[in-house]
């Protein structure tokens, strides 16, 4: 494995500070730190920080858990972040030659959105076989599940700790205030506690996420602390916003995933490694989904 020796912020830093998902500071203040030592080279333009600021050991498996949210559980309307939050936990796992473990977290947006209960159930059982599918093309020892079912166990999370989990950079307090808070709240409880989870079946897991989700993956992982927060999907427009968090008419979903640029760092960070660039990814993906558009 080749490595590239760091001890500052780097790249990926850079990157998620340009698309707005904080800087040194606020990274600081949420218990993160930058990068020392060997850091693997196909990770070193993609790593924000990590939990406390130095390389575990030994790694015996990656989890990521891509976000089925702003889908309603359609997969056209899926933004195309989800393929690059497992993308992330495939070019980690190929870095340290180890299996990765994509979670579907589709019972917590079931109940922040239970209208669509069934939507995001069979969004997951479609979505799982077409990431599965496209990973074993690429030779990488993936494995995606469908969380219908809680964990197996809640971590009972104050509403204080949870208000604004998943935008900690930009001072929000969602769903503070939200006629369905607490069904929010207990949401949130879950997902954290995917994370705690994982840690259970395996000690030598590294989750690797965006630095969005850090207070998520903190809250969870607990004192293991065995965290890399990277570089989440800036909007390729260049305005400094995550691709999730475009409008609803400039989002780029399933449904338009061959706008996609190809002169942008995402694509050639794939393209470096895994030898397949973002936007064809996508396009993988796509295809092999009931709805979803594309040409192998």
């Amino acid at each position: 494995m080749t490595t590239v020796e760091t001890a500052h912020w780097g790249t990926g830093a850079v990157r998620a500070a340009e698309a707005g998902e904080g800087e040194p500071r606020t990274w600081a203040s949420a218990g993160l730190r930058p990068a020392t030592g060997q850091v693997p080279a196909a990770l070193a333009g993609l790593v924000v920080a990590l939990a406390d600021g130095t390389w575990p050991r030994e790694v015996s498996s990656v989890v990521c858990h891509p976000c089925l949210g702003r889908s309603a559980g359609e997969v056209a309307e899926l933004p195309v972040s989800v393929v690059w939050e497992a993308a992330l936990g495939w070019i980690a796992a190929k870095s340290f030659d180890v299996p990765v473990r994509v979670g579907l977290c589709v019972a917590e947006e079931a109940m922040q959105h239970p209208a669509r209960a069934a939507a995001f159930h069979a969004l997951g059982d479609r979505l799982a076989p077409a990431l599965d599918e496209v990973a074993a093309g690429l030779g990488l020892r993936a494995t995606t599940a469908v969380h219908h079912d809680l964990p197996a166990a809640v971590l009972p999370l104050p509403d204080s700790a949870l208000h604004g989990l998943f935008t900690p950079f930009h001072g929000g307090s969602y769903p503070q205030g939200f006629p369905n808070a607490d069904a929010v709240l207990d949401a949130f409880r879950i997902y954290c506690s995917r994370y705690a989870d994982a840690l259970r079946e395996d000690p030598g897991t590294l989750v690797f996420e965006g630095v969005h989700l850090s207070r998520s993956v903190l809250l969870g992982a607990g004192a293991a602390r065995r965290y890399v927060a990277a570089t989440p999907l800036p909007d390729p427009s260049g305005r400094p916003r995550l691709a999730q968090d475009a409008p609803a008419g400039e989002r780029i979903t399933f449904r338009r995933w061959a706008e996609l640029p190809l002169d942008w760092w995402p694509e050639q960070a794939c393209r470096d490694a895994l030898g397949v660039g973002f936007r064809e990814l996508a396009g993988r993906v796509a295809v092999r989904l009931p709805g979803g558009t594309g040409a192998r």
